[in-house]
C-alpha cells in the first residue's frame, strides 16, 4: 500500500485568539512586534534555512511507495519581503523536488489571508494532495521552524504506518539538542535527548480509502492531538528511542532559552551519533568528535531525560547551599571564638 507522509510547520504564526498570545500580558500589537521584530526574523530565517530546511530536502528514502510533503503556514502579517527569502530558500535547497506548499493563516487583522486557522489548512493540504489517490496510510508529522529531522525520517516513520493502526501517534523520544550560534550561524553544545512525547517530529497515523476517504475523519491530523505531553492518555502511542530522530535548537527566539537541564545531559562525543544529521555535522565543523561513543551504555533513557536532568541540576544546586552553609557557620564558628 501507498504510504504519504504530511509535514507540517507553523512558521512565525500570530492569532489573535491562540493561546500563545493570550499566556502573555502584552497587547497582541505588541506582541506581534515581537515576534516579527527583524532581529528575530534573521535568526529563525537562519534555523530554518542550515537546520529544518535542510533536514527535510536531504531524505534518503529507499521505498518507492513512501512519498512526503511538508506544508508551512505563515501569517497573513508576515512582512512580503520575508515571505519572497522564505520561498527563495526553499528553491535554492529542495533540489530533490520535494512538494513545498506556504499558506498565509488569518491573524484577525482584515487582511488577505488562505485559511483561518491551522487546522483548515492541513485538512485542505490533505484533501488537496489525496484527491484521486488510490488506498494510502497517511501520517501527519509537527515540526516547529527552527528544529530538523534525521535523514532517515520519513524512512523510519513508514516502517510504522501499516492499515489498521489508524488513531495511533507515534514519537521518536531519542534525538539531539544544541544551542544556535545567531553570530556564526553554528550550532554548539550537542547533548543526547530523551524525551517521550516531545513535539519534535510528533506523528498521527490516519488511512485514505479511495471508496471511503478518511477512516480517522474527527482527529485527523497531530496538530488535534492535544497537549503532547498527554496524548498518551487518549490515543495508543508508539515510542521508539533506537537511534536519534530529530534535533532540537535552544535558542534566544524559543521557549527553550534559559533551558536548566541542558548541561546535565551527556554531551555527544561521538560521529556516529550525528551520523544521520549531515547539516548539523557541518554546522559543528569547528568541533572534532571521535568516530564512535557507545550509546548503550549510556543509557538514553536514564542519562539524558530533561526529568533526571533537572535532578541532576537541583542536587548541585543543593550541594552548593549545602557547602556555603557549612562556609558561613564555620566563619560564625570562628567569629565567636
Amino acid at each position: 500500500m501507498k504510504k504519504h507522509i504530511f509535514i507540517a510547520i507553523r512558521y512565525s504564526i500570530l492569532q489573535k485568539n491562540s493561546a500563545a498570545w493570550r499566556a502573555t500580558e502584552s497587547s497582541f500589537e505588541e506582541y506581534a512586534a515581537k515576534i516579527l521584530h527583524p532581529d528575530r526574523l534573521d535568526i529563525r530565517e537562519n534555523t530554518f534555512e542550515y537546520i529544518t530546511l535542510q533536514s527535510l530536502c536531504n531524505q534518503t528514502i529507499n521505498n518507492s511507495d513512501v512519498t512526503y510533503s511538508v506544508l508551512i503556514m505563515i501569517s497573513d502579517i508576515l512582512p512580503e519581503d520575508r515571505v519572497n527569502r522564505l520561498k527563495r530558500a526553499i528553491d535554492l535547497a529542495n533540489t530533490t523536488k520535494v512538494n513545498f506548499d506556504i499558506v498565509k493563516i488569518d491573524s484577525g487583522t482584515d487582511q488577505t489571508f488562505d485559511h483561518i486557522n491551522i487546522n483548515e489548512a492541513i485538512k485542505s493540504h490533505i484533501r488537496r494532495h489525496l484527491e484521486g489517490a488510490n488506498d494510502t496510510v497517511i501520517a501527519t508529522v509537527r515540526l516547529d521552524d527552527d528544529d530538523g529531522l534525521s535523514e532517515n525520517y520519513i524512512e523510519k516513520l513508514s516502517t510504522h504506518m501499516r492499515s489498521g493502526l489508524t488513531g495511533y501517534a507515534v514519537s521518536f523520544a531519542y534525538g539531539i539538542e544544541g544551542y544556535w550560534d545567531t553570530l556564526n550561524n553554528e550550532v554548539s553544545d550537542l547533548r543526547h535527548s530523551y524525551f517521550p512525547k516531545c513535539a519534535q517530529g510528533l506523528a498521527y497515523i490516519n488511512e485514505y480509502s479511495s471508496l471511503a476517504g478518511l477512516k480517522d475523519s474527527k482527529t485527523i491530523h497531530v496538530y488535534n492531538l492535544g497537549n503532547h505531553m498527554k496524548i498518551d492518555e487518549t490515543y495508543p502511542t508508539i515510542i521508539e528511542a533506537i537511534e536519534p530522530m530529530f534535533f532540537r535548537t535552544l535558542s534566544s527566539t524559543n521557549d527553550s532559552v534559559g533551558s536548566p537541564y541542558h548541561r546535565n545531559m551527556p554531551l555527544i562525543n561521538g560521529r556516529n551519533s550525528i551520523s544521520q544529521f549531515n547539516y548539523i555535522e557541518r554546522l559543528y565543523k569547528k568541533h572534532q568528535l571521535p568516530e564512535h561513543e557507545d550509546t548503550i551504555s549510556l543509557e538514553i533513557c536514564k542519562s539524558s531525560s530533561p526529568w533526571s536532568a533537572l535532578i541532576k541540576h537541583l542536587n548541585n544546586r543543593i550541594q552548593l547551599r549545602e557547602k556555603q552553609i557549612r562556609e558561613l557557620t564555620a566563619r560564625l564558628n570562628g567569629e565567636t571564638l
